[in-house]
């Protein structure tokens, strides 16, 4: 009767043996690829490994947008991605609440969006999350790169009748912070120019988080 066991058991540990060389052919037994996973982005995925793009990115895609729903939040976030990476500028401006762009100006949002121009190329966009919250709808990003782990973002909207206005997000926050940093330090030089930019970035980041403190009644009458 223990012939039988010790035959299943050989069997067994063969059978185990021919998976997991199967698998580690993949990747020619190095085991660079072990940890490697799919993440969706719409209508395609990316693999992914050690939090970061194993490929070049692709743009955001109209494919990608339509798959997010139909006049949906995550649909005009993505929106403003695709807009930014192909570099319509002004049509991300036109993405915001008028009271954002009364308090900010228009040209200081298209600054805060051509400096990551460069960046938001680099970037693999993946919606997250979406939430209902007091304020408005929430929408969560992944942005995944070749070259650091995933940068997380977030967006407030509000849609009033039937169209999607930005209230507040992390994307155009950093891009303030880091345009005052860099107005604020010039003609500096070293560690002042660097606490200078620092408590300025900070400053108008903050700013940028306090427009909306309550529910937004909708854009006020002839602002846009």
């Amino acid at each position: 009767m223990d012939y039988p066991l010790a035959v299943r058991d050989v069997l067994i540990a063969a059978a185990v043996s021919i998976i997991l060389a199967a698998g580690s052919g993949c990747s020619g037994g190095s085991g660079e690829d072990d940890d490697a996973r799919i993440v969706r982005t719409g209508t395609s995925a990316v693999s992914i490994k050690d939090e970061r793009l194993t490929a070049a990115p692709a743009p955001v895609t109209r494919s990608q947008i339509t798959e997010a729903g139909s006049n949906t939040a995550a649909a005009a976030v993505l929106t403003v991605y695709f807009l930014a990476q192909w570099g319509s500028i002004p049509s991300v401006v036109e993405m915001y609440h008028p009271r954002v762009k009364e308090a900010l100006g228009s040209a200081t949002i298209a600054d805060g969006y051509v400096d990551q121009r460069t960046a938001l190329l680099a970037t693999q966009v993946a919606v997250r999350d979406t939430a209902p919250t007091r304020l408005g709808t929430a929408v969560t990003v992944d942005g995944y790169t070749q070259s650091s782990p995933p940068m997380r973002d977030s967006f407030l909207l509000v849609q009033r009748n039937g169209r999607w206005y930005i209230i507040q997000d992390t994307l155009l926050e950093r891009g303030l912070a880091a345009l005052a940093g860099a107005r604020a330090g010039r003609g500096l030089a070293g560690q002042a120019a660097d606490r200078r930019a620092q408590r300025a970035g900070a400053q108008a980041a903050r700013a940028y988080r306090n427009l909306f403190l309550r529910p937004v009644a909708g854009p006020r009458r002839g602002s846009g």
